[in-house]
């Protein structure tokens, strides 16, 4: 699949760049020769291959300056330079800059992108080369030798300058290209099942019988070490003595008509009398949560803890 991405953008960026010189030079300039100075110029509807080799020149016009410093008595150079017009630089340049942009959306990747647009620039630089040398001696047989031998000189040179320039512009804007559509792929991802929780069954605290577990410890001296300002009673009410473990079955009182601790419940706090001997009800030392006070046993109770702290 890269590699057809690749081939692709390589493809239409070369196809591009001929038809936006075709259309420059013969639609926007009207031009069907190219001149050569003293009279002499270069007939391009003569052969395919003629109009080939102007429009490979057209694309290497990055290159041109050099080519005139490297024969700057030479009139046929400069002139042959002049002839696609003074602001043919400008033009394809711009033209370079949105061919390499679509080659490097269709690469769809950055260096991909860059490297299509840059090697197409490049191989038609090397192809109007091979055909200067082939096709210019034939198209500019009217010169002397040695104006000729400078003129396909200068004019290889300025094709291989004008291809790097143009492989430089292509490619940039191919980076770009794929750039823009790298982070706009859809990259497919798991959907993520989440766990399945179990239904949690509340059970009453009537429900739990625990006749033997022991709750808490009645002891006068940790009760007052832990809340100093609590007066603690020296004798509890009922059976209740200091220092007996009181138990789920001693904590429970039986309601009217029971006759066995199996129908016992535990005893709510009363509303009256909720904070107890203090002016604030101490918070629950193993929740945090403020205790409430129970008359019936002088203690403070935890309602979501459901414990004699």
């Amino acid at each position: 699949m890269r590699i057809l991405e690749f081939s692709l953008s390589l493809s239409v960026v070369a196809l591009l760049s001929l038809a936006s010189s075709f259309g420059l030079l013969y639609l926007l300039s009207s031009k069907s020769s190219l001149n050569l100075g003293d009279g002499r110029q270069i007939d391009l509807s003569a052969s395919v291959t003629a109009k080939l080799w102007a429009l490979l020149l057209g694309l290497g016009a990055g290159g041109f300056p050099i080519g005139q410093l490297l024969a700057p008595e030479n009139q046929s150079v400069r002139t042959l330079f002049v002839s696609f017009g003074g602001d043919w630089f400008l033009l394809i340049t711009a033209t370079l800059v949105l061919v390499g942009l679509v080659g490097g959306l269709l690469s769809k990747h950055p260096m991909r992108g860059a490297l299509a647009s840059g090697s197409a620039s490049l191989i038609l630089a090397f192809i109007g080369i091979l055909l200067t040398s082939a096709e210019l001696p034939n198209l500019a047989r009217d010169l002397p030798a040695v104006p000729l031998s400078q003129l396909i000189s200068a004019v290889e040179i300025s094709q291989l300058a004008g291809g790097c320039f143009s492989a430089f512009i292509t490619g940039l804007m191919g980076a770009l290209g794929g750039r823009v559509l790298l982070y706009r792929e859809k990259v497919p991802i798991e959907a993520v099942k989440p766990p399945k929780l179990a239904p949690l069954k509340q059970t009453a605290v009537e429900d739990v019988e625990e006749p033997t577990d022991s709750i808490a410890v009645i002891q006068p001296s940790q009760e007052a070490d832990r809340y100093p300002s609590l007066d603690v009673p020296q004798e509890t009410p009922g059976d209740l003595e200091a220092g007996d473990v009181i138990t789920s079955s001693k904590i429970r009182a039986s309601p009217q008509g029971a006759t066995g601790p199996s129908e016992s419940v535990i005893l709510a706090p009363s509303e009256k009398g909720a904070k107890g001997p203090l002016s604030r009800s101490p918070p629950c030392p193993h929740c945090g949560a403020p205790l409430s006070w129970v008359p019936e046993v002088s203690r403070y109770y935890c309602k979501v803890c459901s414990a004699y702290p």
